[in-house]
C-alpha cells in the first residue's frame, strides 16, 4: 500500500526590526529618548459633530528608528476609548521622525470631556516609553 505525505504551508508575517545592511537597531532605553509634539488638536473646546485634524509628531533625538506608536481618545468621564489607532503599533521608520494623521468626527455629547494620549515606544514594551497627553472639552 502506498501512503502519500501530504505537507501544509501555512504562511505568517515575520516582523523584521532591524535596517538593511542586517546590523540590529533596538534601541534601549539607554540610548533612545523619544519625544512627542501635539500639533492638533489643541486644548482649546471643540465643536460637538465637527471633524478634528489629529497631527502629532514622534521623534527620536539621535534619529533612532520609531518601532512603535499608539493614539488613543478617551472620554474623560467613562473611560470608554473612543479612538485607539494605529491598529498595528509597529510602524518602524528608521529616521527618527514619524507624523500620524487622522480626521476623527467627536461623535459625542455636548460637555464631554475628551484625554487624547500619545505614546511611543521601542523595539521591546516600554523600552523609552514616552507619553504625551492634552485634554480637551467639546461643547
Amino acid at each position: 500500500m502506498l501512503r502519500i505525505l501530504t505537507l501544509m504551508f501555512i504562511p505568517f508575517l515575520i516582523i523584521s526590526c532591524s535596517d538593511n545592511n542586517g546590523e540590529e537597531d533596538h534601541n534601549t532605553e539607554e540610548e533612545t529618548t523619544y519625544s512627542i509634539t501635539i500639533m492638533s488638536p489643541t486644548s482649546d473646546d471643540q465643536i460637538a459633530g465637527e471633524s478634528i485634524e489629529l497631527h502629532i509628531n514622534f521623534d527620536e533625538e539621535n534619529n533612532g528608528t520609531i518601532h512603535h506608536i499608539n493614539v488613543q481618545i478617551t472620554n474623560e468621564t467613562t473611560g470608554e476609548v473612543i479612538y485607539n489607532e494605529p491598529e498595528i503599533p509597529h510602524v518602524h521608520v528608521p529616521t527618527g521622525h514619524h507624523e500620524w494623521h487622522d480626521d476623527f468626527t467627536l461623535d459625542v455629547e455636548e460637555g464631554t470631556n475628551l484625554v487624547l494620549t500619545a505614546k511611543v515606544w521601542g523595539h521591546e514594551e516600554g523600552v523609552a516609553e514616552t507619553n504625551e497627553n492634552i485634554s480637551f472639552k467639546v461643547k
